[in-house]
């Protein structure tokens, strides 16, 4: 095969340690450096969570070490006992962060990469535990680093980087074919060679050398699986593939769909409140595409319900009270009438209608973005009228709950038990807005671009008596809003 020319003269630029790693890395290795206490253990427990780091202090060590005798280091602990202390402080004094990354742009990308990094991690070392693989550390090692080479792109050639993300999604070019035009070679063939050229640990070599998933050990089973699943989780636990995905990993690893979700579901959460201090943006990102429904354990339960009653569909059966409910509310004129929307301001009103109509909500607003994409208001209201919500001027800026609804089609309910981890997205401005702590929002996009959101609560009408809610109430907009999306695609 001939020598790719581009590819190492990209690999000469990549330098050791030159990689930008999470604020909150390094004030945290600064602080456990200052501590008589510190050992190289400590070192373990804060770079589990950067892969950016974790990359660069492997690839130092193993330079490093080379010199000194012949030994490939995979471990940090071991990387940072046979570096020692003077050599471990040379490094961390000249790592980065990064605030040093002008380009906010990129280094939101650098750090979604990141977390994607540490989701793969945490979901491999899961499998290998599930499936009791005696690998595990090295798994979760070896699994860390796999956005390797998307990390290098971002990092040094970030416009081209950007270049082959617009092919894809724009031109709907190939992935790989993309990466090629743009680069000179693939993002797999980057991973390839600096895992040679860094040495970084050979279980993460073997993943790159894998061809069929059959065939592959079963460490390595755990860590392509776990970097597929974090990279459908980054598109929102709705992707269409989740439900194939999760099948995949059952037939592989031998284990029950119910059980496979529902493993799935608690490392992403478990992931999302340990990593919350490395990651505040993303983890609550994780958590709002995570709540709404409890995807994809809810997604898989309910395929098994359809499988359960189609072998009982010869049997008579009774309707539930609450499935004849949303059948007597399916004959609302609101709900038909949807279908029949021409506009984008026709659709909205008799969508709202037909949530209001339900009579599960009290209150039903439109909130649309302003042109300037600046704040946000109520532009049409259903049910109890409020001045607050209906005047009310939401600054997108800080960050709240509905501007990082706004990233993408996702929806969120708001309820006692998640209302304190939503917290601290609920600004004065907001909670003075809303006046209730148990709502449901969904974010409205149009051709990919935000626009707005639905919002729905229960807010107290004449008895002034607060009514909870509950999954039915958020079952009921679902319904709904999946004929408005259906119709909102349509007429775009």
């Amino acid at each position: 095969m001939p020598e790719n020319t581009t590819l190492n003269s990209f690999i000469n630029k990549a330098d050791i340690a030159a990689l930008p790693v999470l604020p909150h890395t390094l004030q945290v290795l600064k602080e456990a450096f200052e501590k008589p206490s510190f050992n190289y253990h400590h070192l373990n427990k804060i770079l589990q969570y950067d892969p950016a780091c974790m990359i660069n202090l492997l690839a130092y060590a193993n330079q490093e070490i080379n010199k000194d005798f012949d030994k490939q280091i995979s471990q940090v602990d071991h990387a940072a006992m046979l570096l020692g202390m003077e050599r471990l402080e040379k490094f961390i004094g000249n790592i980065t962060s990064l605030y040093s990354v002008s380009n906010k742009k990129v280094a939101d990308k650098l750090s979604r990469l990141q977390h994607r990094g540490v989701h793969t991690a945490f979901q491999a070392q899961n499998f290998a535990q599930l499936i009791k693989d005696s690998s595990v550390s090295e798994i979760y090692t070896s699994s860390l680093v796999t956005p390797i080479s998307e990390l290098i792109c971002w990092h040094l050639e970030p416009v081209k980087a950007q270049k082959v993300e617009l092919l894809v999604f724009k031109e709907k070019l190939d992935y790989k074919q993309a990466q090629n035009d743009i680069f000179g070679f693939s993002y797999h063939e980057l991973a390839d060679a600096l895992t040679h050229h860094w040495q970084i640990p050979s279980l993460f070599l073997k993943r790159q050398e894998m061809n069929e998933l059959d065939d592959a050990s079963r460490p390595v089973q755990c860590i392509y699986l776990a970097e597929k699943c974090s990279i459908i989780a980054e598109h929102g636990w709705y992707y269409d593939d989740m439900y194939q995905f999760i099948k995949l990993c059952a037939d592989t690893f031998h284990y029950s769909e119910e059980r496979t979700a529902q493993m799935l579901h608690r490392t992403a959460v478990n992931m999302a409140h340990k990593a919350n201090e490395f990651y505040p943006v993303q983890t609550t990102i994780s958590h709002l595409a995570l709540l709404a429904g409890k995807v994809p354990y809810i997604q898989v339960i309910k395929v098994d319900e359809k499988k359960k009653n189609a072998v009982a569909e010869n049997k008579p059966q009774s309707i539930p009270e609450k499935s004849a409910a949303r059948i007597k509310q399916n004959k609302i004129a609101s709900i038909e009438l949807i279908t029949s929307a021409v506009d984008f301001p026709d659709l909205i009103r008799l969508t709202m209608d037909a949530l209001f109509e339900t009579k599960v909500f009290n209150r039903i607003s439109f909130i649309m973005l302003s042109k300037d994409k600046k704040y946000l208001q109520s532009r049409t209201l259903r049910g109890h009228k409020s001045k607050h919500l209906s005047d009310t001027l939401l600054s997108m800026q800080p960050a709240n709950l509905f501007s990082k609804l706004l990233v993408k089609p996702q929806s969120v309910f708001i309820n006692p038990l998640n209302y304190q981890k939503f917290a601290p997205l609920i600004n004065e401005t907001m909670h003075k807005m809303l006046g209730v702590e148990e709502f449901i929002a969904k974010s409205i996009h149009v051709k990919g671009k935000p626009i707005g959101l639905f919002y729905m609560d229960k807010h107290p009408l004449e008895d002034n008596v607060f009514h909870k809610m509950d999954i039915e109430d958020y079952n009921q907009m679902k319904i709904i809003c999946t004929l408005f999306d259906k119709q909102l695609q349509k007429i775009s």
